[in-house]
């Protein structure tokens, strides 16, 4: 008898999915040979590999010029050395995540190869953390860890390092095999790869004082491991940079030109035009922090050329003198059908928000503001189902020609209804806004909280106390213990940093590496704060001011 039926399609099983890595076997020379001249390495697995990123990924202690090239070969791989070995030196190639199996990619983590042109393998280890000097935090990318045995200050911007180490996730590091003798330890993010550290444009971190090693710091754990001398933690930062330029200008608009400087220039940003007069054909709007300005044309014959040429100035600290620039801004009109163009209005709160007791509401224009007409705004009120007007006043923003501001006593919960007609608001071409109605609400009395925070901890010097929701809210400068009482918050968690001000300049100061001057401490509260609403919070913060690793070693 024959049966007849459709056959099944399905993937096998093949039974569990492998998670083991590579399993490390062999390799020619044995790992860890001494007296070592061979000029291939090959090192062979118990399965199929792969190497990924091993450009990035393999990290050679100490650094070679000239890289190697590595080549896998099925279930090994060949690493050809490219450049001269040092005498009597150990040699660490820290593969990082690089090997992984060839069907799942489960990552052999840290394999290392070690090997000494020497009678023997230096055997000193070294191990510590690297965290921000403004939030105490890990550094989000790997950081570089340099050793070098010439002391002088500007080895880690002119040479290769002795030894190299690699931090992990958490900012942790380890580096083995090392040689006993005098070191200066510094860290760097290498941008560029350069095995150096490049001023200004890369966070570096570095410790005071010379660290010693030497064979009797050498200790074991109960089983047999070797323990690394614990080091100082590097507090990283990024050096305040004291040259002046212009990063970046462009034209993405007819009638808009910008121009973006690498750091807030000190003093005002000068500018000419050699065919015309820039105070009558140009609205400057600044950004907050001083390194962007915008410049609107206001004349429709000036928008409408292909090219414009202006000439810059501005103070360079680091040669204390005027630089001068000259910037051609270029715009390409594709062309187009163009519609009648009315002047944008954006607001803040938008339609059916709610405007804080104590902020004004915002208004941003597209263009610039050349004229304005309060007759053509009209703000109503409503509270218990009555309506009436309510007066307000209005002003604009000192640095961005294109906000405005309607600031009122507003009554809370109280509904609220702005008018805005064509007129309110015009630009230098003439354009005006169209008509707009904007409603919302006041915020309720009961929505706020308040923290009432103790501070002690017999201050020696100012502190600056600062109140965290996602980004900066408040900060009190103090200089004793105190209480602080931070009210009218929005519902949500609060965190509270307290910055050192050891200059008593009021600001947090960033390390500067050639003068040996670490970045002021900070100290953050351990617990984040609730706040919620119609409730007060009441916290005692002792302060204990911490003593960085690399102080401690100067003691």
């Amino acid at each position: 008898m024959l049966f007849g039926g459709c056959a099944k399609i399905g993937t096998p099983t093949g039974g569990p999915r492998d998670v083991t890595p590579p399993r490390f076997l062999r390799s020619s020379p044995p790992n860890y040979s001494t007296n070592f001249s061979a000029r291939k390495i090959e090192c062979w697995f118990d399965e199929y590999l792969q190497l990924k990123d091993i450009n990035q990924q393999l990290m050679i202690s100490p650094p070679m010029k000239k890289k190697p090239s590595v080549t896998p070969k099925g279930k090994s791989f060949v690493l050809e050395l490219n450049d001269t070995l040092k005498a009597r030196t150990t040699y660490v190639m820290d593969f990082g995540n690089a090997i992984t199996d060839n069907n799942e990619g489960n990552v052999l983590e840290g394999f290392r190869y070690v090997f000494s042109t020497g009678d023997y393998i230096d055997s000193l280890s070294v191990s510590g953390t690297v965290i921000s000097a403004f939030d105490l935090k890990p550094p989000k990318e790997s950081f570089l860890i340099l050793v070098y045995n010439d002391l002088s200050d500007t080895a880690p911007s002119a040479k290769l390092p002795l030894y190299v180490g690699r931090t992990n996730a958490s900012g942790k590091y380890r580096i083995d095999n090392m040689a006993e003798g005098q070191y200066r330890f510094y860290a760097i993010k290498d941008n560029n790869s350069n095995f150096r550290y490049d001023p200004f444009t890369e966070p570096v971190a570095f410790i005071d004082s010379v660290i010693t090693l030497s064979p009797h710091q050498i200790n074991t754990d109960s089983s047999g491991k070797l323990v690394p001398v614990e080091l100082p933690p590097f507090y990283f930062f990024t050096e305040n940079d004291t040259r002046q330029y212009i990063k970046n200008t462009n034209r993405k608009e007819p009638c808009k030109l910008e121009v973006v400087m690498n750091i807030p220039p000190k003093g005002e940003i000068l500018y000419h035009a050699p065919s015309f007069d820039v105070h009558e054909k140009l609205i400057a709007e600044r950004n907050h922090s001083g390194d962007s300005l915008t410049l609107w044309i206001t004349d429709s014959l000036l928008c409408a050329a292909d090219s414009l040429t202006l000439i810059f100035s501005y103070f360079s600290p680091a040669d204390s003198s005027r630089k001068t620039d000259t910037v051609r801004f270029n715009y390409f009109d594709a062309g187009g059908k163009k519609q009648k163009e009315f002047l944008q209005l954006k607001t803040s709160p938008s339609r059916g928000g709610t405007v804080d007791l104590f902020a004004p509401l915002a208004i941003t224009a597209g263009k610039p503001v050349c004229k304005t007409d309060t007759s053509k705004i009209i703000l109503t009120e409503t509270l218990d189902s009555v309506s009436r007007p309510r007066p307000f006043r209005f002003y604009r923003d000192s640095l961005n020609p294109r906000l405005c501001y309607v600031a009122c006593s507003w009554q809370p919960e109280g509904s609220y209804v702005l008018n805005m007609y064509p007129g309110f608001l015009t630009t230098c071409q003439g354009y005006t806004n169209d008509s707009l109605e904007v409603s919302f609400l006041a915020q309720k009395q009961e929505f706020y909280g308040n923290i009432i925070l103790h501070v002690g901890g017999h201050l020696t010097s100012p502190v600056i106390i600062q109140l965290y929701e996602k980004n900066l809210v408040d900060e009190r400068y103090i200089s004793s213990d105190t209480t602080l009482v931070f009210s009218m918050l929005k519902p949500a968690s609060y965190s509270f940093k307290a910055i050192y001000d050891d200059n008593h300049n009021k600001l947090w100061d960033t390390g500067n590496l050639k003068k040996k001057q670490q970045p002021e401490e900070i100290e953050l509260m351990e617990e984040s704060l609730t706040v919620r609403s119609n409730w007060d919070i009441e916290k005692t913060w002792i302060l204990k001011k911490r003593i960085t690793g690399s102080k401690k070693n100067n003691k």
